[in-house]
């Protein structure tokens, strides 16, 4: 293998929401009321090591409202590095085009938006995994790209919202 370093900060789980939203927990205190500033210091934290690309992993927002998504993308814009990004579950509305806000907020030139297949050189590769709604049994169904990147890869480096062993059947293909 090439003797290739790409060093990824990785993002997750920041739940934006709108200013007055009452806290919230899961496994853990959401710090809504501290969300933006965590996501600026996390990206922030991220040029100062100086990493080739930052990834987010979805739960960019909590409610995929319009203004959790423009706080979402004033921060985006403040970073020249390049972003690959992921929808996560609380980024899907409850509309007929459910990642139509996701997508206007992320359209920036340095940001990619799931799913896509990259060459980050010529034997790695990034896999980007999308998420939209599924069946109401499942909740959500993961998406790849199918499109080929070109490349007789070593290595492929796998990027989700989800586990991947939630996935094993897709990601077997």
């Amino acid at each position: 293998m090439a003797n290739t370093q790409v060093r990824f900060g990785i993002i997750t789980e920041v739940h934006i929401v709108p200013p007055g939203t009452p806290e919230g927990f899961w496994h853990n205190r959401f710090l809504f009321d501290r969300a933006e500033e965590l996501f600026d210091k996390a990206v922030r934290r991220c040029e100062e090591l100086g990493v080739d690309a930052i990834a987010i992993l979805g739960d960019l927002t909590h409610f995929a409202d319009p203004d959790s998504f423009a706080r979402v993308r004033r921060v985006l814009e403040t970073t020249t590095r390049p972003v690959f990004v992921l929808p996560g579950n609380h980024d899907i509305d409850g509309s007929a085009r459910p990642l139509a806000a996701f997508h206007r907020a992320m359209d920036l030139p340095h940001v990619t938006i799931a799913p896509v297949a990259l060459a980050l050189d010529p034997q790695i590769d990034l896999t980007l995994i999308g998420l939209e709604p599924g069946e109401a049994a499942s909740g959500y169904a993961a998406v790849r790209s199918r499109t080929a990147t070109g490349n007789d890869p070593k290595l492929t480096v796998v990027l989700t919202h989800f586990p991947p062993c939630a996935m094993e059947a897709m990601l077997s293909d």
